[in-house]
């Protein structure tokens, strides 16, 4: 695998193999260095083409396969991965600037769900339904929905393909994706292990390129059957409209504003150690992270003194350096974000109490109103806004006051405190005295603006499935 690795022309995979013979060349520097690192050569409708119908091809040898011969795969995919997993954290870093240790934690991430969808792949049951009559016999079977579109984002280049497509091999679908233009290469080293494995020629199709050519091949065709998207929610109700002639299966996740909550009766030191770890992880790119930060009054100074002080620990550095927390090199836009939120704070009347000097560096306001852009938005970075509460229910009111519906967390050692917490916040995923609630075991996803849809679990599997109907007269 060494030699794909050290490539330093790539192109788009297709039936299993990666063409550059045609399309326009582009340089892929590394995001870190700003060195010239790769050339990337883009796609053209007829290699568009090509993959979707190398994917339909694929499905009818995905179906072939049992079920155990999936499993064996799925496993031998999660090997691969973890075997490959200094290449692999090394390319993430290079392309996106996550801290090394974290893209080596992603590589992980990404292999359990090929091995949670090994197991669920022979639980897919099928049911006999007991009939009014004597004269016939019902039986329900779960059947794969067909060639699948994936758009997958830049943050998390590796595991937002990885939890996608491992699901949709158990469920014997084949499919196309369209990485982000910052990370093609996360994509194609995903694609070539999938090879490697041992699955079907065209059942991972990885397209570089113009997303303006690749969509307006893929989105009308009735050969591609669902569309799975992670990523802004403006672009996800681009894809949603699109997919709408042609009736495509879609599933959403478009980002969120987390909450996290911290009652009176909260573990200050676990909910302080939890904090950090859900609000900076990958330098706060994260569409889980905590966004508001919701703390009881009576309890405010302490929290506050034990956050600070636990922010200021936070080593930010190279991201090739293992000791390194936050990585100087995020996402320009997230850049331009962090600068923004923090100025509009402080001209409302928030306090600092970090004085950052950089968009990458932690900051914690305090004094943070709902008219503030800290309250608003996903900062997609190392900002900790605070907030005061003095009672549950407004609490939850804060909380809910906002579009989307992603993630959200509370903090507290009443079970009565919790349960009504939980039954009222409107979100798809709830961390109860847990800052990473995010497991291939776990159904990922939202409700309202976040969108719809869940990405493992138990559930996973099935957003790859359709139910089929059987009734036997006899």
């Amino acid at each position: 695998m060494k030699s794909f690795f050290e490539k330093q022309k790539f192109g788009s995979f297709i039936s299993n193999e990666m063409d550059i013979s045609s399309g326009k060349s582009v340089d892929h520097p590394c995001f870190v260095t700003k060195k010239p690192w790769k050339t990337c050569q883009h796609v053209t409708k007829e290699q568009v083409k090509l993959a979707c119908a190398s994917a339909k091809k694929a499905s009818i040898e995905l179906k072939n396969l049992t079920a155990y011969e999936k499993s064996a795969l799925l496993i031998k995919t999660a090997d691969l991965l973890r075997a490959n997993k200094a290449y692999l954290a090394e390319i993430i870093t290079r392309e996106m600037g996550k801290p090394i240790t974290e893209s080596f934690g992603e590589v992980e991430y990404t292999a359990s769900y090929f091995n949670w969808y090994a197991g669920e792949v022979v639980r897919i049951f099928g049911l006999e339904i007991p009939s009014r009559t004597k004269k016939k016999k019902i039986r329900v079977s779960f059947e794969p929905i067909g060639p699948c579109y994936f758009v997958t984002p830049w943050n998390f280049p590796l595991c937002m393909a990885g939890r996608k497509v491992s699901a949709a091999l158990a469920a014997s679908c084949p499919s196309i994706n369209k990485p982000c233009t910052e990370a093609p290469i996360t994509k194609l080293a995903l694609a070539y292990i999938i090879k490697k494995a041992g699955w079907p020629s065209g059942s991972f199709n990885v397209l570089i390129g113009d997303h303006d050519v690749i969509n307006s091949i893929l989105l009308p065709s009735r050969d591609i059957k669902k569309v799975s998207f992670t990523g802004s929610v403006a672009i996800g109700k681009y894809l949603y409209k699109e997919s709408i002639e042609t009736l495509k299966k879609v599933t959403l996740e478009l980002g969120g504003n987390a909450p996290f909550i911290v009652f009176e009766d909260a573990n200050q030191i676990k909910a302080a150690d939890e904090l950090i770890l859900s609000k900076f992880r990958n330098s706060g790119q994260s569409c889980v992270c905590a966004n508001r930060i919701l703390v009881h009054k009576n309890i405010l100074d302490d929290f506050l003194e034990k956050v600070v002080a636990r922010a200021k620990m936070l080593n930010v550095g190279n991201p090739f350096e293992e000791e390194t927390q936050i990585s100087t090199h995020r996402h320009p836009n997230s850049d331009k974000k962090a600068i923004a939120i923090i100025e509009d704070a402080i001209k409302k009347g928030a306090k600092r109490h970090l004085n950052s000097k950089a968009p990458y560096e932690p900051e914690v306001l305090t004094n943070v109103t709902k008219d503030m852009l800290a309250f608003q938005e996903e900062s997609f970075s190392p900002i900790v806004p605070i907030m005061t509460f003095a009672t549950i229910d407004e609490a939850i009111t804060l909380a809910n006051h906002t579009n989307y519906g992603l993630a959200a967390y509370v903090f507290t050692e009443s079970i009565k405190t919790a349960s009504y917490a939980t039954e009222n916040l409107e979100f798809g995923m709830i961390g109860l005295n847990d800052g990473l609630p995010s497991a291939a075991e776990l159904p990922f996803g939202g409700i309202k603006d976040s969108g719809f849809g869940r990405e493992g679990g138990p559930s996973g599997i099935y957003e790859f499935l359709y139910t089929k109907s059987i009734s036997m007269k006899l």
